[in-house]
């Protein structure tokens, strides 16, 4: 496997976790105003999970363009 080979699956990889991320971000936000506190803090969790994916991928990106 080349290096650009390898880039380019790292590359396909990192969007893939900012897509599924901001997805993941999106679906959860209905759940956020709920009145029940256990589905509000499982979405909480869901939420920051997929601001980590987001995050991930993009510093992945960056990286990957700087270098």
């Amino acid at each position: 496997m080349t290096p650009k080979t390898s880039k380019e699956i790292v590359r396909a990889f990192a969007l893939l976790c900012v897509c599924a991320g901001g997805f993941g971000m999106v679906v959860v936000v209905p759940y956020l105003v709920l009145n029940n506190w256990i589905i509000v803090a499982a979405a909480g969790l869901s939420f920051i999970a997929g601001a980590v994916l987001v995050a991930g991928g993009l510093l992945s990106i960056t990286h990957l363009i700087n270098n």
